[in-house]
């Protein structure tokens, strides 16, 4: 029960921080090569949270 409720924590809090890094993004242009590190930055974080 604990691991479920841990779980549907995990995934409401990387919802809200998929979105506000959307928001984020979306709020800033930047040159290419800055979005292909963000998003590496990205994938590697988001990565790490799903195997805490």
């Amino acid at each position: 029960m604990t691991k479920l409720l841990r779980d549907r924590i995990c995934k409401n809090a990387l919802k809200t921080q998929l979105r506000l890094l959307a928001a984020i993004f979306l709020s800033s242009v930047r040159l290419p090569s800055d979005i292909d590190a963000y998003f590496r930055k990205l994938t590697k974080r988001i990565v790490q949270h799903l195997q805490m």
